[in-house]
């Protein structure tokens, strides 16, 4: 039997006897929602049960005009939340059976009497959304007040209600309830089918509520997921809407206080004039618009044909060095995490990057200061480095080809460069290019410009 035959079959012929249950209610002092009060019951031609109707109870919409727009919200539609258990009230008994059956209709996966079983145990508790048509959605949830959460079992709203809002609602109502019990946690177990409700109710699968609080106290669930959702006690959740445009207006007032985006101004006057400048545009210079500044052209310092000749003569050198396979540990500065004592006892280190910068921004004003510079990286890797290392060894064959391509691009004025004393030892110890070993050289190849050897500028390793 559906929910709606139920309620009819339990709805009273006589107004008297309906009117006499509303009062009996009244007197009980039955407990709603923060969004209901006692008031007058409503009216006898409505078809719903007498039960429920005691349950039910109008307010005065006009009263409600100026109040919290959520609650006039909930007036308009004629829904009240109420909070209800297995107290042994025929009202609330009533109201459980159709919450009973709403669960019962929506879960169809569920078995009857588990459901049965939970809605109408005394240690839960449910929620119920209850209309001049009666019941049309619950939450059962079980609070375990010495461990500060909630277990929400059973959540659903009725077929004919759905895609309403009311399942945000009345989460939110039962979010403000569980705050007056000194609950700020909920734990539910959710199938495939219910995770995207909850994660827009502020569940989330990260649990932030500790182990010990809730593990053997609720029970595991195959195939759902364990969700929770910690509950803000300074957020009115019956208010959401008033405090997103608090918030709003909130950031527009701080916006204004350093921005002046807000201000309108009058627009332009082309009646007079047909032109204007961007400086004469209303608000332009308020909103801080400066004018560029105009380009001053640099004139290029005059440099003699005989600087650039040098310029391309040691540019050809150098290409040749960074050409070669054992100048791989000179391309780059020696890494400072690889070699931490390195810049210890090197006090002028040296590499080839850095004299390819050098030579293009016309550093090398002179052959002297190309042939210092390439003395230092040969000097340094000596220095720190034994003979036997590859490193060494790629110095001197470095240094071989260096004097090799100076003879040839400075034929006139070759001189072998001011390297160290034992450089001649050290082509006997250089056999071959070496290999990388833990010793410290250099840091992988070069990145930039590639520059490229010189037809003529071809030699033997």
């Amino acid at each position: 039997m559906s929910q709606t035959a139920t309620l009819r079959s339990n709805q009273s012929t006589d107004p008297s006897k309906e009117k006499e249950t509303a009062a009996a209610a009244s007197a009980s002092g039955t407990t709603g929602s923060s969004s209901s009060s006692q008031g007058a019951s409503m009216p006898a031609t409505l078809t719903y049960p007498p039960s429920v109707n005691s349950l039910f109870e109008s307010k005065d919409l006009t009263s409600l005009a100026l109040g919290d727009p959520s609650k006039l919200k909930d007036a308009k539609d004629l829904v009240q939340f109420r909070v209800i258990w297995n107290d042994g009230r025929p009202e609330h008994m009533v109201a459980l059976i159709c919450a009973k059956n709403i669960f019962a209709a929506q879960l169809p996966k569920m078995p009857k009497e588990y459901i049965a079983r939970l809605v109408l145990d005394r240690s839960h508790r449910t929620m119920c959304i209850i209309s001049p048509k009666g019941v049309i959605g619950a939450i059962c949830f079980r609070p375990f007040f010495s461990q500060g959460f909630a277990e929400i079992v059973f959540c659903a709203v009725t077929s004919s209600e759905q895609v309403k809002g009311y399942g945000t609602r009345i989460m939110n109502h039962l979010k403000e309830h569980v705050k007056t019990e000194g609950i700020y946690y909920f734990l539910t177990y959710a199938d495939n089918y219910a995770t995207g409700y909850f994660r827009k109710q502020g569940f989330t699968k990260n649990l932030t509520l500790p182990p010990e609080r809730w593990k053997g106290w609720i029970k595991d669930y195959d195939g759902g997921t364990l969700m929770e959702c910690k509950i803000n006690s300074r957020v009115n959740y019956l208010d959401i809407p008033g405090t997103i445009a608090a918030q709003r207006e909130a950031v527009y007032a701080r916006i204004k206080q350093i921005s002046n985006t807000h201000s309108v101004y009058p627009g332009l006057d082309f009646s007079r004039r047909k032109s204007y400048s961007i400086e004469e545009i209303p608000g332009v210079l308020e909103a801080g618009w400066t004018s560029p500044k105009k380009k001053v052209k640099t004139e290029e310092p005059q440099r003699s044909p005989e600087l650039i000749e040098l310029q391309a003569r040691l540019a050809a050198v150098l290409r040749g060095i960074q050409s070669m396979k054992d100048s791989w540990p000179f391309k780059d500065a020696v890494d400072r995490n690889v070699v931490p004592d390195y810049y210890t006892v090197i006090t002028e280190p040296m590499h080839l990057r850095e004299m390819e910068r050098r030579l293009n921004s016309y550093y090398y004003t002179s052959r002297e200061l190309f042939e210092r510079d390439f003395a230092l990286i040969v000097n340094n890797c000596r220095q720190y480095n034994d003979k036997s290392t590859s490193y060494y060894k790629c110095a001197c064959v470095i240094e071989e080809a260096y004097h090799k391509l100076m003879a040839l691009h400075f034929p006139a004025t070759a001189e072998p460069s001011a390297t160290a004393s034992d450089g001649s030892q050290a082509k006997q110890d250089a056999g071959s290019s070496g290999t990388s070993s833990s010793s410290a050289g250099g840091s992988g190849n070069a990145s930039g410009v590639k520059l490229e050897p010189s037809p003529d500028s071809k030699m033997e390793d």
